[in-house]
């Protein structure tokens, strides 16, 4: 993903819910569900109401970029 996409992420939503760093993406990965395989996502959102999440869809949605929401990561 080009630099220039996730600042504007890190802009429209806070540099405090967007991450790009190896460590964040790797934990987001996966699951526990036994599934085999790994993908690494681009970047890893934590919204922190409604408006994040419509903010985070508004800027997937005109930069193309596609969407795994995910919950607790148990796999349940």
């Amino acid at each position: 993903m080009k630099g220039e996409i996730i600042r504007i992420f890190k802009e429209e939503i806070g540099e405090n819910k967007v991450f790009d760093d190896e460590d964040h993406r790797r934990s987001y990965s996966a699951d526990e569900s036994g599934i085999k395989g790994e993908y690494l996502p681009d970047l890893v959102i934590h919204p922190e109401g409604l408006e994040d999440v419509a903010r985070a869809l508004s800027l997937a949605e005109k930069f193309r970029i596609p969407v795994v929401p995910r919950g607790a990561g148990t796999g349940v």
